[in-house]
C-alpha cells in the first residue's frame, strides 16, 4: 500500500517495472477528510466552502507541492471556478496545524479523527467536506512489479485477498465499530507493533483511531480519479505531457 501522490513520480518514472493494481483507500461519505478554517477566519466569514469565493484572505497550508493537501485544495478552487490557488508549503501536518491555530493560514484539509480533536479543542472549526468536492477520490492504492504479477499473477491475487480480509477487520474494528473490545485491542496491538514501534500503547492507541478511515481493497480502482489526478500533476508541471492511468495501473 501507498499514497498516490508520495509514490506516483517514482512509478510514472518506472511505469514499465510498476505497476497499480488495485484500490486501497477512497473518499468516503461517512468519514471523509475535512475541510477547516482556523477560528479567526471563521468568525471573519469564511464559514463554509462557498465563503471561498469572496474571501480575500484564504491560505491553504500544505505539507508538499503535488500532496495530498495540494490536490485537494486544488479541486476546492476548481469546483469553485477560483483561478488563482494561495498555498503554503509547511513540509509536515504537525506545522499545517499550529500554523491554522494561530491564524497564520486560513484553511487546511485533514483526516476527520484529528480535524474533530481540532474542533473540540477549538483550534479549528469545519467548513465543508472532501466527499462534496471529490467523492471518487482514490486516495491509496496497492502497486507492484510488473514482472511479479506476470510471473506470480496468483501470489498477487492472494496476497490482495488476504489484504482484504485485513481491511475488513479493521473497518469493523475502528470504522463501524462493530467488533468486540478483544477484538478491537487486538488489532490495535497489531498495527501498533509495525506502524507505531516505538510509542507507547496509550498514544499509538490514540494516533491509530485518530486516523482511522474506511479502507476498500475489494473495489475496483477509479481510473477516472487517477486520470483526474495525473491531470493535476501535469497542470502543476509536476510530471511529463500525456501519461494516462492505463500507462501506470489496471484493476487485477
Amino acid at each position: 500500500m501507498a499514497k498516490f501522490h508520495s509514490s506516483i513520480n517514482k512509478l510514472l518514472g518506472s511505469y514499465e517495472k510498476i505497476k497499480i493494481f488495485g484500490s486501497m483507500l477512497k473518499e468516503d461519505a461517512q468519514n471523509s477528510q475535512l475541510i477547516l478554517s482556523s477560528v479567526k477566519d471563521y468568525n471573519n466569514g469564511l464559514t463554509n466552502i462557498k465563503a471561498f469565493n469572496n474571501y480575500n484572505n484564504t491560505l491553504f497550508g500544505l505539507t508538499s507541492k503535488g500532496s495530498t493537501f495540494h490536490y485537494m485544495a486544488y479541486k476546492i478552487y476548481e469546483k469553485l471556478d477560483i483561478a488563482n490557488l494561495p498555498i503554503k508549503v509547511l513540509n509536515d501536518v504537525t506545522t499545517i496545524k499550529e500554523q491554522l491555530k494561530r491564524s497564520t493560514i486560513s484553511s487546511m484539509t485533514i483526516i476527520p479523527g484529528v480535524g474533530k480533536q481540532m474542533v473540540n479543542n477549538n483550534d479549528a472549526k469545519i467548513i465543508g467536506k472532501i466527499f462534496d468536492i471529490i467523492p471518487d477520490y482514490q486516495i491509496t492504492v496497492m502497486f507492484t512489479s510488473i514482472t511479479l504479477i506476470k510471473n506470480h499473477k496468483e501470489l498477487v491475487r492472494a496476497f490482495k485477498k488476504a489484504l482484504e480480509k485485513g481491511a475488513n477487520d479493521y473497518n469493523e474494528a475502528l470504522v463501524d465499530r462493530k467488533s468486540s473490545d478483544k477484538e478491537k485491542v487486538d488489532i490495535i496491538a497489531i498495527l501498533k507493533r509495525y506502524v507505531y514501534p516505538g510509542l507507547s500503547q496509550q498514544q499509538a492507541e490514540q494516533l491509530i483511531k485518530e486516523g482511522a478511515m474506511r479502507l476498500s481493497p475489494e473495489s475496483k480502482l477509479n481510473m477516472a480519479n487517477i486520470n483526474d489526478q495525473l491531470n493535476f500533476f501535469e497542470h502543476e508541471g509536476l510530471t511529463p505531457k500525456g501519461i494516462k492511468a492505463s500507462d501506470i495501473a489496471f484493476n487485477l
